[in-house]
């Protein structure tokens, strides 16, 4: 992203043959709407004051706080990075990061889909670029390290699940589930067609 003093923001020209600068007029007239209420200019005329180089202050404050956003991701799509480094896979397993998802490519498991099905996440098909394995959300790739402890040291006495996947008898993690506790229903972070948040009932798994 390109960086800009107060003085070329206080020059009309610079708006001239920059989308950016242009659309950056149009979204400090919907931020700083109050600014411009108590002066009793509408968005119209802002924005084209803003276009004439008046309100340069405005318009750095929001390019500046555009910097801190970018960095601040720069920032953590390296530290996501590293994590992937220093990540201790299970046998047949391998990360991958792409955009805003890290890919697991290995065998399906229930165990594994399940816990990062309840993390946004899930089997990878269209709605993840057709890779063939597990997709997680970037941002979740911390409890990733639990999944897969899970799956190769299963020495928990519960374990979460989703109502009806499972009947007392069944075995998860090669042990024996004896019974079943309360149910609550868990908001997900995945998204129906209708754009709502999906929402799953679930409770914990006993073993014996």
């Amino acid at each position: 992203m390109k960086h800009y003093n107060t003085i070329d923001l206080a020059n009309p020209l610079s708006y001239k043959d920059d989308p950016f600068l242009v659309s950056a007029a149009l979204a400090v007239t919907s931020i700083y709407t109050d600014d411009f209420t108590k002066r009793k200019i509408n968005r119209v005329d802002a924005r084209q004051a803003i276009m004439n180089g008046k309100y340069p202050g405005l318009v750095k404050k929001y390019i500046e706080r555009l910097h801190a956003q970018e960095n601040k991701e720069k920032k953590q799509a390296l530290d996501y990075q590293s994590i992937v480094k220093k990540f201790s896979c299970p046998d047949n397993y391998s990360l991958k990061i792409k955009g805003e998802y890290v890919f697991i490519t290995g065998p399906y498991n229930d165990e594994l889909s399940l816990g990062i099905k309840l993390l946004g996440g899930g089997w990878d098909g269209q709605k993840y670029l057709n890779h063939t394995g597990f997709c997680l959300p970037l941002r979740k790739i911390s409890f990733l390290e639990q999944l897969f402890c899970r799956m190769t040291h299963p020495k928990m006495n519960r374990v979460k699940v989703i109502v009806n996947q499972y009947e007392v008898g069944d075995k998860l993690y090669n042990r024996v589930i004896s019974r079943f506790g309360v149910s609550w229903v868990e908001r997900t972070e995945s998204f129906s067609e209708d754009d709502e948040p999906i929402e799953i009932k679930v409770c914990y798994a006993y073993f014996v």
